[in-house]
């Protein structure tokens, strides 16, 4: 497979990963985790998949872009603490419309950035526990658990105050929500 073929083909996956987490400038890291996935995969000696290595490589470039926003901040940036949210400048673009699709991706940019990730990789690109666990060099228990405890989170902020839907959902409207989403950015 050419270069051009292996960007054609993974370059819509990661725009998908960066836009609901980086309001701003996300082409630029597509292009860093583009360029450092290609260098670091071919240095392995091309073990594994290149898709769940690509995402992996995408993970660190966005982890870095947040503690680099955070940089002198009193706290330091905790993936596991921190969300999007509170990277926030501003209202939330998502807030102005009340669809069930603004309200899954403004409750998941509330989520911890790790669990967000997560969620999203499972959502978006059906990965499954596995497949997330290589992606992120994490034991596949943890990332079963935390795809459990992520989606328990989700529901519960879909359940709860601001941009509240019209029905309180539940698994499985997550499940539908999140294919027509796919579907829409798909299309």
């Amino acid at each position: 497979m050419e270069l051009g073929e292996v960007i054609e083909e993974h370059l819509p996956r990661l725009v998908r990963f960066f836009q609901n987490k980086i309001a701003t400038d996300y082409e630029d890291l597509v292009q860093q985790t583009i360029v450092r996935g290609l260098e670091g995969f071919t240095e392995r000696g091309k073990s594994g998949s290149f898709e769940r290595y690509l995402y992996g490589v995408a993970r660190y470039v966005l982890y870095e872009a947040y503690r680099h926003k955070k940089r002198g901040a009193e706290q330091a940036f905790d993936v596991n603490l921190d969300s999007v949210e509170d990277f926030a400048e501003g209202p939330s673009t998502f807030a102005r419309d009340r669809s069930e699709k603004s309200e899954l991706l403004a409750a998941l940019r509330r989520l911890a950035l790790e669990d967000q990730c997560i969620l999203e990789l499972y959502f978006w690109e059906n990965l499954n526990a596995r497949e997330i666990s290589e992606a992120f060099d994490m034991p596949e228990g943890t990332v079963r658990t935390k795809l459990r405890r992520s989606k328990a989170r989700l529901l519960e902020l879909l359940h709860s105050g601001e941009g509240q839907p019209r029905q309180a959902p539940d698994d499985r409207d997550l499940e539908r929500w999140a294919a027509n989403i796919r579907r829409d950015w798909a299309g």
